[in-house]
């Protein structure tokens, strides 16, 4: 069923019914703003009763209600105390009617004759007649009903007030139209911005009607959620080339890829900020590249002529570098190192622990102040067997003494 619209009078199936109020789906979708103050209403506070509408299409917000409820009240107040206006009272009292006399004259009774009687005969085609006549006059009936229904239902023309809100939100309209075009490029986000809030400056000031307010915040929307669009493109581009380098381990190449992202979308979603927290790990895995380079340089070099002393220094050392390189790809790698180092460390236990020492001689004392009797000096001890030798003749010649 067509109903008609309290705020712009036109004739539509889809709306909002508040009440005895009801606006259509096109207002509904521009959005409300009160009468008194122009605050925006949003129509779940109409629906609510938090907002107030009246039957002439104005709404009011819920911060002027308790201005405006009172007057209503008093309106209605003063339209129950008056007094009720009897139609029949303003008229003039009807005379008395006399009643008809009784003694009224008897009934003359004419003869009808044969010939008089033919002519009072009804004609063979007076009922389909009359049958054809009544429904013309009932179509004639019904056409002319349906047309003043027509006419009854018809909102009313609109004032020259109205008319000239239609013609500026459709200006406004127009404006906002041309700034989204020129975001399609996507380059234009800010000045889009801009142009937006001196638009919204400008409703605010009187310039165009405070309907129009919607209509620019829902422009700001769509700038946005196109600059989130063409941002989200950007960042998966960005990261489809930065997954290359990290397949080939190139850490620092694809760290510097972050920088890529234009800097005029990096306002737009979280986009900009998960590239910087990937970043961040790219450059610790970086670091982690050039200690672990730097550690497997100095084991190669140490392993072609090992000693015990270079190796258990390394193997310390990789500790402390396998505990700085955990959440690494590169700890796995150091492990490795550790493992060839204790190997390594292994084998030159095992091969002193087997062969006599060349030209060093068993450090044999009879003295009871040597403290190393029948140990050999052999291997990676010979400094501290020349220590002990030094001693031992040191002993000897105080013996002699």
């Amino acid at each position: 069923m067509m109903k008609v619209c309290a705020r712009c009078g036109g004739k539509d199936d889809e709306g909002i019914d508040i009440g005895y109020v009801w606006f259509c789906k096109e207002c509904c979708r521009r959005g409300f703003a009160c009468e008194r103050c122009g605050r925006p209403v949003a129509v779940e506070d109409l629906k609510s009763g938090a907002a107030v509408a009246t039957e002439d299409g104005k709404v009011y917000c819920p911060h002027c209600i308790e201005l405006i409820l009172p007057l209503f009240k008093a309106l209605e107040d003063s339209r129950v105390a008056a007094p009720e206006v009897n139609p029949a009272s303003s008229q003039m009292d009807a005379p008395p009617v006399e009643p008809a006399s009784e003694n009224l004259p008897a009934p003359v009774v004419v003869p009808v004759s044969e010939e008089t009687r033919f002519s009072l005969r009804r004609p063979r085609y007076l009922l389909p007649i009359i049958a054809a006549v009544a429904v013309v006059i009932i179509v004639i009936v019904v056409v002319h009903s349906s047309q003043s229904v027509d006419e009854r239902s018809q909102p009313p023309r609109p004032d020259r007030a109205t008319l000239k809100k239609r013609r500026l939100l459709a200006k406004l309209q127009k404006k906002i139209d041309q700034i989204l075009a020129r975001c399609k490029g996507g380059l234009d986000f800010e000045l889009a911005r801009v142009s937006l809030e001196q638009l919204r400056n400008r409703v605010r000031a009187g310039e165009y009607p405070v309907e129009g307010l919607a209509d620019i915040s829902n422009a700001m929307r769509k700038v946005r959620l196109m600059k989130e669009r063409i941002a989200e493109k950007e960042y998966e581009r960005i990261l489809t080339k930065m997954k290359m380098l990290e397949e080939q381990e190139e850490w620092q190449e694809a760290a510097d890829t972050v920088n890529l992202f234009p800097s005029y979308l990096r306002d737009a979603g979280s986009f900009w900020q998960l590239l910087k927290r990937r970043q961040e790990q790219l450059l610790r895995f970086a670091k982690a590249k050039r200690t672990f380079l730097a550690v497997r340089r100095r084991v190669e070099e140490a392993l072609r002529s090992p000693t015990a002393d270079a190796v258990a220094a390394l193997l310390e050392e990789l500790k402390s570098v396998a505990s700085q390189l955990s959440n690494t790809p590169y700890l796995q790698r150091v492990e490795q190192l550790i493992r060839r180092l204790q190997q390594a460390q292994k084998k030159l236990k095992e091969s002193r622990g087997s062969a006599p020492c060349k030209r060093q001689p068993y450090a044999v004392t009879g003295d009871r102040n040597a403290t190393t009797s029948g140990i050999k000096v052999c291997g990676d001890e010979r400094r501290r067997g020349k220590e002990r030798d030094k001693k031992v003749s040191a002993l000897r010649s105080y013996n002699a003494a």
